[in-house]
């Protein structure tokens, strides 16, 4: 029985050595730095001039992204689909 508790106690020292030992040797995981919201905002808006939807980013916030951001980006694409169906109108026009 003596054994078992050793057994269990040992087992329970080595796992607190090796979780210690693996976040001094590989960091804890800590988040990058948000960047700088101007920034994120011009590459945004540079991924939108460009039809490059998928490359948008926001930063995080509490419970969610950053709501100045997505509102920015949503008037973005809403000009950039008016001028394309100004764009599609004047083509069509005979």
């Amino acid at each position: 029985m003596l054994s078992w508790i050793i057994l269990i106690i040992s087992l329970a020292l080595f796992a607190m050595l090796f979780i210690w030992l693996m976040g001094s040797v590989l960091g804890r995981g800590e988040p990058e730095p948000p960047d700088d919201p101007e920034q994120v905002m011009e590459r945004n808006s540079e991924a939108i001039r460009e039809c490059r939807v998928a490359d948008l980013s926001f930063d995080l916030a509490f419970r969610g992204y950053r709501a100045d951001q997505v509102d920015a980006v949503i008037v973005q694409l809403l000009e950039r689909v008016e001028e394309l169906e100004r764009r599609q109108q004047t083509l069509q026009k005979p």
